[in-house]
């Protein structure tokens, strides 16, 4: 009966050791993907944790009155990033997402310094 009751508290002491460590990775990647979400004028990010280790970190930026930027970061369990812009724009009744014609700059080369950004930065 001893080695049952060992082999539970082993068993979740090691599952609190893996939690620590889950927590302690996503404090170190969001510090890392702040950093840059800062850089570029976009709001603290919001992470969420995904399936499989994945993490996700979300925010956005205003461009004007009537249009925002959204960035959306997946952070698989080998620290590399993958970034994605999007630009809505109000308009007479409702939200409309932008492509690149009318947002005037390109999102997806600020996703790519983005992510070289946050990519260098998790390596070290």
């Amino acid at each position: 009966m001893k080695s049952i009751y060992l082999a539970l508290v082993v068993m979740v002491a090691g599952c609190a050791g893996c939690r620590t460590s889950d927590a302690s990775r996503s404090e170190w990647l969001r510090s890392i993907v702040a950093e840059v979400f800062t850089e570029h004028h976009f709001t603290p990010p919001r992470m969420i944790r995904g399936a499989d280790g994945i993490l996700w970190a979300v925010a956005a930026r205003p461009r004007s009155e009537s249009t925002v930027e959204f960035v959306q970061v997946e952070i698989g369990p080998d620290r590399r990033a993958s970034i994605e812009i999007f630009s809505y724009h109000y308009g007479p009744s409702d939200w409309a997402l932008l492509g690149t014609l009318f947002t005037g700059a390109d999102p997806k080369q600020e996703a790519l310094v983005m992510q070289s950004a946050i990519n260098r930065r998790a390596a070290r």
